[in-house]
């Protein structure tokens, strides 16, 4: 078993992937690779509070529309440069939803390998497009069941 840290070591699983930079393409539209990575780096995340769980995302599958003019009616984005075109993405994707390791009184071992459920082939649609400062931002919006695919299983390491 790899030793894991960073964020990702509370719940026994990978780190969420984060973006070094959001500025690519500088002009000219993304490529379906650069969304793709836009979507993870966007998705990817530790949610804190009552119950806090980390969200990872594997298996993506993506298309890139063309690029089209903003429109204020339906485009929301209050930081979209409206001079850049937005374009849309759907695809599929594997969601992870992991809990934190057991600590404390409840032994270790109660949950682990047992703190991930895999929600499989999750369709998503969504928009890509830049920001007044000139970085990418892709906002997908999921599709599906709440149920998991797989329940009670080990996350990605």
């Amino acid at each position: 078993m790899k030793t894991l840290s960073g964020v990702g070591a509370a719940y026994g699983a990978s780190n969420p992937r984060t973006c070094a930079n959001t500025k690519g393409p500088v002009s000219g539209p993304l490529s379906a690779q650069q969304a793709m990575q836009y979507v993870i780096c966007g998705y990817e995340r530790e949610f804190q509070g009552a119950e806090a769980r980390l969200l990872l995302d594997d298996n993506i599958k993506l298309q890139l529309g063309g690029g089209r003019p903003f429109q204020p009616d339906k485009d929301r984005m209050t930081d979209a440069d409206v001079r850049s075109p937005i374009y849309p993405i759907r695809g599929s994707y594997y969601t992870y939803m992991i809990d934190k390791l057991h600590t404390g009184s409840e032994p270790s071992w109660r949950n682990t390998g047992k703190n991930c459920n895999i929600y499989q082939n999750r369709p998503f649609t969504g928009k890509c497009y830049r920001t007044t400062f000139g970085d990418w931002s892709c906002l997908t919006t999921a599709d599906g069941s709440s149920y998991p695919d797989i329940e009670n299983t080990a996350p990605p390491q």
